[in-house]
């Protein structure tokens, strides 16, 4: 249904959508993310029902390229988020400075997590020199009457430094720690930061957000009191008694952006 004469800015609309937009590229991160701890616990639980995955050469192999795979998604869909995100803030908040602000978050975690660092460096090396994940190891420990197996996907940090092209500063930070470095650590502490990062991103937003969303919601109730009850509105131009540039004003971007603020990745509680 059309309220031709109940006058919102489709400027209104057009925000609502995009801070929409903001919310599911980090989706898209927590999604790839999500996989990728998925298949880690898939391998570990196929290396722990049947020896054949650890002794079959070719079965490893796929092991190894299943969980670069996952990797690939997961650095591309974070430079995909960290790269755009100040371009659509500055979309939806007029403030002149903060596209500096969001960059200064970038900036303290970068510096602060280690993990941050490695994953931004691992992310240029895989865009231009080879795959992120080297080895995998399967470990089997004893807590009380359980056994552990798991395993860990990790970056050989003396190959990397014989390649020559790794981010220097990076690598000698890794090289002080081992050889091998837990690509699994250091994914956590990057999807924990940019979580971080996306915290402040909505805190920054709330006060406006809040008033977007009341826009909408007297528009439906100003609706209701003349015509009843409706799913949907839009607003339109009337021209020799027609309509048209119609508008539609929806809820249901304000239901899905609001489901999407609840999905929380707690890097207190890992899978494995």
């Amino acid at each position: 249904m059309c309220a031709g004469r109940e006058r919102r800015s489709p400027a209104l609309i057009t925000t609502t959508r995009a801070i929409l937009k903001v919310e599911e590229k980090l989706n898209f991160l927590i999604e790839n993310y999500s996989e990728l701890e998925k298949d880690i616990v898939n391998v570990s639980f196929n290396k722990m029902i049947s020896p054949l995955y650890s002794s079959d050469w070719t079965l490893s192999i796929g092991d190894i390229h299943l969980i670069n795979r996952r990797m690939i998604n997961f650095l591309t869909t974070s430079r995909l988020y960290l790269d755009q995100i100040s371009h659509d803030i500055k979309e939806l908040d007029d403030n002149p400075n903060i596209s500096n602000i969001i960059e200064n978050l970038k900036r303290d975690e970068y510096g602060e997590v280690l993990g941050y660092r490695v994953l931004e460096a691992l992310r240029n090396y895989v865009q231009h020199r080879g795959l992120p994940v080297h080895i995998i190891s399967f470990n089997v420990s004893k807590e009380g009457d359980l056994t552990k197996r798991v395993i860990n996907p990790f970056l050989k940090v003396s190959e990397l430094r014989k390649d020559g092209k790794f981010k220097a500063t990076v690598l000698s930070e890794l090289e002080k720690i081992d050889d091998e470095a837990d690509l699994k650590l250091y994914i956590r502490q990057y999807i924990s930061s940019i979580t971080r990062i996306h915290s402040n991103i909505r805190e920054i937003l709330t006060e406006n957000i809040s008033i977007w969303d009341n826009e909408i919601n007297i528009a439906y109730e100003m609706y209701k009191e003349k015509h009843g009850e409706s799913d949907s509105l839009g607003i339109s131009e009337m021209y020799m008694g027609f309509r048209r540039n119609i508008v539609f004003i929806m809820k249901e971007p304000i239901k899905r952006r609001k489901w999407l603020e609840q999905k929380k990745y707690r890097a207190q509680q890992p899978y494995v």
